[in-house]
């Protein structure tokens, strides 16, 4: 990896890091966030959503 990019990745994921640092530290309350997001969540991880069989490939 040329040192560059390597530098930047650095940066970047110091950067990452210090963010969640500084979320840990103050201590927000995030339940707000989450409930708002919830539906969202919930369609990321839903099941069942894609039918099992393949299509019917001469559809009447």
């Amino acid at each position: 990896m040329p040192r560059k990019n390597r530098i930047a990745m650095g940066v970047g994921l110091g950067l990452a890091i210090l963010g969640v640092l500084t979320l840990v530290a103050t201590k927000p309350e995030v339940r707000p966030y989450l409930e708002r997001a919830r539906p969202y969540i919930g369609d990321w991880w839903r099941t069942g959503e894609i039918p099992a069989a393949p299509p019917n490939p001469h559809p009447s």
